[in-house]
């Protein structure tokens, strides 16, 4: 069991409070306060700045409520389907990292949030690695660190992956997003695909994104020696 807790679960708690709840509820007009009380389950205010937490990696893996499942989705999913819609592309940026991210599933609960103090951002564990260099975060961390975990977010139509937009265009150092060298993504060598960034016989721990190689994977073929890929990241 992770050491943290995470928005995920609180969330998994509220909804079965939430059922349990409206198990014996009927066609009256105590329908409508029952509704209501699902509806508070989950903000669908939409913000400009959110504190950010993990969920679905290995361990967890859980249905999305937008369909598939986190163990086979794009590694670049979040919650929050409920304020933006359902496969909804988002830029966001941490100081100097920028990443398109889209909306795979709903959440977190609400009093997640309250706890967390800020609206929160559920997102998967290549996400916290690349803008933070930790994919388990939990509400806790973003408490006993405020400012440290926080996103700007915009909708967006640019691709997935890593962007520009921050203040500096380099990735992170460490984690998806940076190659045994310390390359740059934003210095990567030109390409038209994913093909280019992995000519040879074994994989390079890179991809194709928005015209440059930069590290990262979407399959263990990309991913250099006995390594395999692991939510968008050799390992």
């Amino acid at each position: 069991m992770s050491k943290r807790l995470t928005s995920r679960g609180a969330s998994v708690l509220a909804a079965g409070i939430i059922a349990l709840m409206c198990t014996h509820c009927g066609s009256t007009p105590a329908d409508d306060a029952a509704t209501a009380g699902a509806s508070e389950a989950m903000s669908t205010v939409v913000h400009s700045v959110y504190g950010v937490t993990s969920f679905g990696g290995p361990g967890d893996y859980q249905p999305l409520a937008c369909g598939g499942s986190s163990r086979t989705a794009d590694p670049w999913y979040v919650a929050s389907s409920q304020r933006y819609g359902c496969n909804k592309h988002l830029k966001v940026v941490a100081g100097a990292r920028c990443l398109v991210v889209y909306t795979a599933d709903a959440g977190p609960a609400s009093f997640v949030e309250k706890n967390a103090g800020i609206a929160v951002l559920d997102a998967s564990p290549a996400v916290g690695k690349y803008l933070f260099d930790d994919g388990s975060l939990g509400w806790s961390d973003i408490k006993a660190h405020p400012g440290k975990f926080e996103v700007r977010v915009t909708p967006t139509d640019l691709p997935l992956g890593p962007c520009g937009g921050g203040a500096d265009p380099s990735p992170p150092p460490g984690g998806v997003g940076t190659d045994a060298g310390g390359g740059t993504g934003a210095g990567g060598a030109a390409c038209g695909g994913d093909g280019d960034c992995n000519p040879g016989d074994d994989g390079s721990g890179k991809i194709c994104v928005s015209g440059a190689c930069v590290p990262g994977c979407h399959r263990d073929a990309q991913c250099p020696g006995v390594t395999r890929c692991v939510s968008g990241s050799c390992e």
